[in-house]
């Protein structure tokens, strides 16, 4: 990474939470820089302090401490963002980032973030990556699409993409924060949305459902249109003029809470989100009781209606994949692997070639796919 050479330390935010201690993790296996982990009050134990002493290092900052926080992030190479909810942390992180030349990594970030970076680079170009979106929803949920895509544009014309996410785990209050907030569209309530001949349109209730099955989960697994920013960003990319999204919470209870939700549109307002929350992280909680985490995505490519390509990707521990991921993410731009700079989706940050094999040596997801037709594609492009 060449953004500025004289900086080369890490700052981890909330880096004392699960995700954080994933990513911190991983870069301690994986790159040389010197770590310094920083949360609002926490600290590592003892035990991990001395383990970890010669590159590891704690700090306190308060992310809503705007001159603090400025001050802090202009003395390292790379600001990881692991606090939440996205939805109330917003782009102040981000903003610090870009006025101080420091490169930045999202956990969160999600459509408002994005927007808002994206509107204030028409006044000011960065000069760093600000790499917003890097998890499982969103983050993987556009890097692996794009992989696929790429690998069967060679052999296969696409005009229309069907992307299936769905998620379980016992979700933090932070998680179910930003899940709750999403169910209206982060402010902007687009229905049952789709693209369709490049036009965003709604669908009806009876029209916006879909069903999908994976290797892990026994029965078929219904699921909802859903907008998604990153997905019509990859298909804008591949010029695809047709995308439907569906995904779902796949545990009975927290699902439950999430249809409670968006019926009283308990998303409008942080007060209510704040309750509506806490009950999906209790329901979320007890729907693991019984069930493990998953995760999955099913990529169904398309053209004139006939399926070309299908490909899935399962995982279990999210949050331990959510870690893995940033911590990737992280690793490819201090190798110098994201030459772009501005405000980036981790599917336009990041080679999806590159990214995926060091995904593969974690050992945490499991994927494959299948061309129709693979042998006869092949003839006929080299014909």
């Amino acid at each position: 990474m060449d953004f500025n050479q004289q900086k080369r330390d890490v700052l981890i935010l909330g880096g004392m939470g699960q995700v954080g201690q994933q990513v911190m993790q991983y870069l301690l296996d994986n790159t040389s820089q010197k770590i310094v982990v920083a949360s609002r009050s926490a600290s590592l134990s003892n035990t991990q302090t001395s383990h970890l002493a010669q590159r590891v290092s704690t700090k306190r900052i308060d992310v809503f401490d705007e001159q603090s926080l400025k001050s802090h992030c202009q003395d390292y190479a790379l600001v990881i963002s692991c606090v939440g909810p996205s939805g109330i942390v917003g782009d102040r992180v981000a903003k610090a980032c870009k006025a101080s030349n420091t490169a930045f990594i999202d956990a969160g970030g999600y459509d408002p973030v994005f927007k808002s970076l994206r509107e204030d680079e028409f006044l000011t170009p960065s000069n760093v990556p600000l790499v917003i979106n890097v998890g499982l929803l969103p983050g993987l949920s556009g890097l692996f699409p794009k992989y696929i895509l790429e690998q069967i544009r060679s052999v296969a014309d696409i005009d229309e993409i069907e992307l299936q996410y769905v998620g379980r785990d016992a979700w933090s209050f932070n998680s179910a924060w930003d899940i709750i907030h999403s169910l209206g569209g982060f402010g902007h309530d687009r229905g049952f949305a789709y693209l369709q001949n490049d036009e965003i349109l709604r669908a009806p209730f009876r029209q916006a459902r879909s069903a999908v099955t994976f290797p892990n989960i026994d029965e078929e697994i219904g699921t909802m249109l859903v907008y998604s920013e990153e997905a019509l960003e990859l298909a804008k990319e591949f010029n695809i003029s047709h995308l439907r999204a569906f995904g779902t919470n796949i545990g009975p209870r927290a699902m439950k809470a999430c249809i409670f939700a968006k019926i009283l549109g308990l998303y409008k307002f942080r007060s209510t989100t704040n309750l509506a929350a806490k009950l999906l992280e209790k329901s979320a909680r007890k729907d693991l009781e019984s069930l493990s985490p998953f995760y999955g995505i099913q990529v169904s490519l398309l053209n004139k209606k006939q399926l070309q390509s299908q490909a899935q990707l399962t995982l279990t521990n999210t949050y331990q994949a959510t870690g893995k991921m940033i911590g990737i993410a992280a690793r490819c731009v201090l190798e110098g692997h994201c030459s772009k700079t501005g405000v980036l989706m981790l599917h336009q940050a990041i080679a999806p070639s590159i990214f995926m094999p060091y995904l593969e040596e974690e050992n945490i997801a499991e994927w494959g796919f299948n061309i129709a037709n693979y042998d006869q594609r092949v003839k006929e492009k080299i014909a």
